[in-house]
């Protein structure tokens, strides 16, 4: 089980989840919230663990995702967008 860190806003209402699931100390999850603390619209994953994002999807209002961003070279700009619906290079 992953370690977590929650941040709330003033009125007790999740803002972002901080996950360590390698148990380092620093997170390689970042899950972020809409006003209802439901997930929101964006979730980040740290794969290479050197502390930066390098994986980035993003939800629509039923969760499903619809667009995803990947940085195989880890210098931190995203190389590749993945967005449902669309073909992929390979197909």
């Amino acid at each position: 089980m992953a370690d977590r860190l929650d941040l709330l806003n003033g009125e007790e209402v999740f803002q972002i989840a901080f996950f360590d699931s390698n148990k380092e100390h620093k997170p390689d999850q970042w899950q972020f919230f809409n006003s209802f603390s439901e997930v929101g619209k964006n979730s980040f994953f740290d794969t290479n663990l050197d502390g930066n994002a390098d994986r980035g999807g993003y939800y629509d209002s039923n969760g499903e995702a619809v667009r995803a961003l990947i940085d195989d070279s880890f210098d931190d700009v995203s190389n590749q967008e993945k967005i449902k619906g669309e073909p992929s290079e390979s197909e």
